[in-house]
């Protein structure tokens, strides 16, 4: 069975009651020395931490029983779909009481916000009530209250903090009815609507008209039509279409309506005043977080853990907007929005400053989550920041503070533990595959994860969603990241020249030999719960995973052994590879999960038919929006240039 991620992850805010740091790690061994230049073998992290920026407020540990963010009470006003839309729910859903049957059918249909309180953000926008492909598993906060899920009136209280507790669930010991499964799948399928993207140009702080980012045209039609209202607006939805941006990606070929579940309901008030703040939110749940895994299902913990965890802590929300902007920004060809992104960044450093150099402030896995998502931005748009920290360093910064926070989080059943263990694992591991100046991945991710997971089916050789490998395939890179680290530096001298004819000791050799056996037992092992995918899915998170075990066996002969690239054992690993990302559907949405073999395997091809076309494919990829891609492929070919390994001129590129 697949690993299922929360869409109302209510127990993320719940731990052990061992919150103290753990026995022998003190803040000085978090704080360690500045980033080394290039040269040094061992980085260590808090440049980050020394910048002198004022003190903002710490990201506090967050709970998802929020109280209201400035959001009054309302009153919903129904009004119908078109004629033939609205579901019998006496016919349909057949065992609903009466009761359950008008509340349905009134959240079914179009409803709007009408607050009394003047002073109010406007929110009168459509609510949809119908569901959204790819909405999480949740609970709509419109529709049950209470700590027995009792049902209430349509009156939509200012605080729902104990529905961000709630999570449906069937009786373990019997199956659910049909009647209960349709009601389920209603219920977690809710979503609000707030306008549409248009997919208009961000021209920055001063300079872009934030309150028209979203068309809320169709939506203000709607409601002056149902009031009966003469009063025109500006456009119609049609007139509307007239704003898509002139742009040759599908995401934007028309208007993309702003859902949102309602789970995450009430927002905070820094979305509803700023409506461009609000479309990067809808931005990244809709379009960032399906591209940031190789498989995207309703276990896709980005477009559902994540935004949970970012609502109710500033500093996250500032991030995943900024990350999210960046991403808008390339994905559409269009200038990132600087100005606004090193705004929404400026109180982040001091936040995880103060919390790794205060002893009475605890690491929270909000911390934890902020850093790596500080990393994640950092990579996918270098840029981003004024300070010229590398990513080594935000890495780092995130690695120390899983070291204070893993005993917290190892625990069955903690979900956010499991996911921020996956997230800074897999880019850990790409880390250091990918430069030899960071430091080797640390083990203790497996041991986390498996422990989060144990009151799960637990597979160690299923093929997980998050990362497109198996757990066995990620603690195999864990230790061939080990390895590589040693060698590549020693294949260096002190001057920084790289050392061509290098070998590896009889020690190096045995332990890579052992890695060797351990590959080849999970070529035998690795597998997907075909259940859980879709048409060819299936196929393709093998074929990632297949590509990531021969991307690490190449690494393996060519970095640790020093194998020569015309040698028996890579022309067999390297056909393996090729079979494997051939097997990759292009344009899938696994695709853009597998840089690092795709980039592996140009790197060791001397076809070059093969070249062309992983050139292609990487310039394709290219358009997701992703910086390190580009500068992969730049890479690449300056290693086809050179004729020299790519490690021999890298300049800390990170590859995943």
């Amino acid at each position: 069975m697949a690993t299922s991620w929360p869409a109302v992850p209510a127990e993320m805010a719940t731990s052990p009651p061992r919150e103290d740091i753990p026995n022998g790690l003190s803040i000085s061994n978090l704080l360690g020395n500045s980033y080394p230049p290039p040269a040094a073998p061992s980085p260590s992290i808090p440049a980050l931490l020394d910048f002198n920026f004022p003190t903002g407020p710490v990201s506090q540990p967050i709970s998802f029983i929020r109280p209201a963010v400035g959001v009054p009470n309302r009153t919903l006003n129904y009004t119908p779909f078109e004629s033939g839309n609205i579901p019998d729910y006496r016919q349909d859903f057949p065992g609903l009481s009466s009761t359950e049957i008008g509340i349905a059918e009134a959240s079914a249909e179009c409803d709007t916000f009408s607050s009394s309180d003047s002073g109010s953000p406007d929110t009168s926008l459509c609510m949809s009530g119908t569901p959204q492909e790819g909405s999480p598993d949740s609970f709509s906060a419109g529709i049950l209250d209470g700590p027995d899920n009792a049902l209430i009136s349509h009156t939509r209280p200012s605080s729902y903090a104990h529905l961000h507790s709630i999570r449906p669930t069937f009786d373990e010991h019997c199956s659910p009815s049909s009647s209960e499964r349709k009601w389920h799948t209603y219920l977690t399928s809710v979503t609000d609507n707030y306008g549409m993207d248009c997919g208009r140009s961000d021209t920055d702080l001063g300079k872009n008209d934030d309150h028209s980012a979203i068309d809320v045209n169709n939506a203000l039609d709607m409601i002056q039509s149902q009031t009966g209202s003469h009063v025109s607006s500006p456009r119609n939805f049609q007139a509307g279409k007239e704003c898509i941006a002139d742009s040759k990606y599908n995401y934007y070929a028309l208007p993309v309506p702003i859902n949102i579940p309602r789970y995450l309901s009430p927002l905070p008030t820094s979305l509803l005043k700023v409506p461009i703040n609000l479309m990067y939110f809808h931005h990244f749940l809709n379009h960032t977080a399906r591209v940031l895994v190789p498989h995207d299902c309703q276990d896709n913990p980005f477009s559902s853990v994540l935004p949970s965890m970012a609502i109710g802590d500033p500093n996250l929300l500032n991030l995943m907007l900024a990350y999210s902007a960046s991403h808008r920004a390339r994905f559409l060809g269009q200038p990132e929005p600087a100005n606004r992104i090193a705004l929404w960044v400026s109180d982040v450093f001091p936040s995880l400053r103060i919390a790794l150099e205060d002893p009475h402030e605890k690491v929270t896995d909000s911390h934890l989550a902020t850093a790596i998502m500080l990393l994640s931005l950092k990579i996918v748009s270098p840029s981003t920041f004024e300070v010229p920290v590398p990513w080594q360093s935000h890495l780092q910064l995130a690695r120390d503070l899983f070291l204070a926070r893993q005993f917290q989080m190892a625990y069955p059943g903690n979900r956010v533990g499991a996911f921020l263990t996956r997230w800074i694992g897999y880019l850990d591991i790409l880390g250091s595959l990918s430069c030899r100046h960071h430091q080797p991945p640390l083990l203790a991710y497996y041991s986390v994860l498996s422990t989060c997971c144990a009151d799960e089916e637990w597979d160690e050789f299923a093929v997980d969603c998050f990362t497109g490998f198996t757990p066995r395939t990620g603690l195999l890179l864990m230790q061939l990241g080990g390895l590589v680290h040693q060698c590549d530096n020693e294949r260096f001298d002190d001057l920084g020249r790289f050392l061509p004819e290098w070998n590896p000791s009889p020690d190096i050799e045995r332990k890579a030999e052992s890695l060797i056996a351990d590959w080849d037992t999970l070529d035998m092992h690795a597998h997907t719960h075909e259940t859980h995918y879709q048409d060819s899915e299936s196929s393709d998170m093998i074929a990632v995973d297949r590509a990531f075990r021969y991307a690490g066996l190449l690494h393996l002969y060519r970095r640790v052994l020093a194998e020569p690239s015309d040698s028996s054992s890579i022309l067999r690993a390297l056909d393996g590879l090729m079979q494997a990302v051939t097997a990759i559907r292009s344009g899938a949405t696994a695709e853009a999960g597998v840089l690092f073999p795709i980039f592996t395997a140009g790197c060791e091809t001397l076809d070059l038919q093969q070249r062309i076309e992983i050139k292609e494919r990487l310039e394709v990829l290219e358009g997701t929006g992703m910086k390190q891609i580009q500068n992969a492929r730049r890479l690449m070919e300056r290693s086809w240039d050179t004729e020299l390994p790519w490690i021999a001129f890298s300049q800390g590129e990170f590859l995943g």
